[in-house]
């Protein structure tokens, strides 16, 4: 509904949907004619998030996060 009015320069998605539901979220902001640049941060506890989205995501960050951290990761500073 956000996206209607506003137009993200980046996406956080918290990976504790599950693979699949993450991926299907993924897949609908990718497909989304309204985003026409889609940067996504991917959110979870651990790093493995290779089965998550099967198109290039922007990063990850470890969750919990704070905004720092997420500023940290948009300019690739992030350990």
């Amino acid at each position: 509904m956000m996206i209607e009015k506003f137009r993200p320069d980046y996406i956080v998605v918290d990976c504790s949907f599950g693979k699949r539901k993450t991926g299907q979220v993924c897949e609908n902001f990718f497909d989304d004619p309204r985003i026409p640049v889609t940067r996504i941060i991917l959110s979870s506890r651990t790093k493995d998030i290779g089965e998550y989205c099967s198109k290039d995501v922007f990063g990850w960050i470890r969750r919990p996060f704070t905004i720092q951290q997420l500023r940290d990761c948009i300019h690739g500073s992030l350990n």
